[in-house]
């Protein structure tokens, strides 16, 4: 599931820095949030139950964030997990994304392109899962099934499923009987 139900992980050793993420995260409505400061925590952190993207520092106190990046390809649970690294050292680009990671921005006292990447990276997900979302909610239209905070809820028989959308397209106003 994607968006602000979305489960995310960020790895950051400096202090300052993940405050300024878990601000913004909150700020943007990401709820499901864990914060680990070194990479052998993240590591089992993300062993325990598999977050929905990470967002991975370069350089922390333990390894390098390239050497997470590997173990994290290389579980069955977290293999295709998206992970976003994020660092100050802007050459490191090409490398990082070679490594494994999928997107990389620079560290920037502004939140916006975090933020923006995050909603572009939750936006394809959906598109390649065939979400459609509307708030909490989610169904994928072939295989009618519904998902409430990024949980399933059930698959809804094709009569249900189109009183179902019928509602969420015309949702907050009512729906007539007629219409319906």
């Amino acid at each position: 599931m994607s968006g602000p139900g979305s489960a995310i992980l960020v790895v950051e050793d400096d202090d300052d820095w993940l405050e300024l993420v878990r601000l913004w995260l909150k700020t943007a409505g990401y709820k499901d949030a864990r914060f680990a400061s070194t990479g052998r925590q993240a590591l089992r952190m993300a062993q325990a139950r598999a977050p929905d993207c990470v967002i991975l520092d370069l350089q922390l106190s333990d390894t390098d964030g390239t050497e997470v990046v590997k173990k994290l390809r290389a579980a069955p649970g977290t293999a295709e997990v998206p992970i976003l690294m994020m660092t100050s050292f802007g050459a490191e680009r090409a490398s990082c994304l070679r490594k494994g990671a999928d997107y990389f921005i620079a560290k920037s006292p502004n939140g916006e392109e975090l933020l923006a990447t995050l909603e572009a990276l939750f936006r394809r997900r959906d598109i390649d899962a065939r979400l459609k979302r509307r708030g909490d909610l989610a169904f994928r239209p072939d295989t009618r099934e519904v998902f409430v905070a990024g949980a399933p809820a059930g698959v809804l028989t094709p009569k249900t499923y189109e009183l179902f959308v019928t509602l969420i397209e015309h949702a907050p106003a009512p729906v007539s009987r007629e219409e319906l």
